[in-house]
């Protein structure tokens, strides 16, 4: 791999990097029906303190002054007690050189990880036998 973090596509020769050759498994199960639902994701809060504070030597109270914020929002999100909200994303991506994606994705996996933990039932498809795009009569 000659250091890069870069891995082999099985799709047409191309090179992805590591996260987007996740993306493309996701999105092939997503496909055939599959989710990949069975543990708990990673919360951002989790990344935050395991992936960027802690190899960093960084505290909660440092972070949240660099980027701006009070440190009771750093401890919520580390404490998995409060989510990353936009605002906060955005910060974490100019601190960290991250993108702002990064850090609300992992949120949204986690939001959805928990309503699907939630949720008794859903509702049937209203689309049983229609076509995307059909009008209704």
């Amino acid at each position: 791999m000659n250091g890069d973090p870069v891995f082999q596509s099985p799709f047409a020769g191309q090179m992805l990097d590591p996260l987007m050759y996740a993306y493309v498994i996701i999105i092939r199960l997503a496909a055939q029906g599959r989710t990949m639902m069975n543990r708990r994701p990673t919360s951002p809060g989790e990344i935050l303190r395991e992936e960027f504070l802690k190899p960093l030597g960084l505290t909660q109270s440092a972070l949240a002054a660099h980027i701006g914020c009070d440190v009771k929002v750093i401890n919520r999100i580390v404490n998995e007690r409060a989510g990353v909200t936009a605002e906060v994303a955005l910060k974490l991506a100019a601190a960290f050189q991250t993108s702002p994606d990064f850090w609300l994705n992992a949120q949204h996996a986690v939001d959805l990880y928990r309503a699907s933990k939630n949720v008794k039932k859903v509702p049937k498809s209203l689309m049983k036998g229609r076509t995307q795009g059909a009008k209704a009569a």
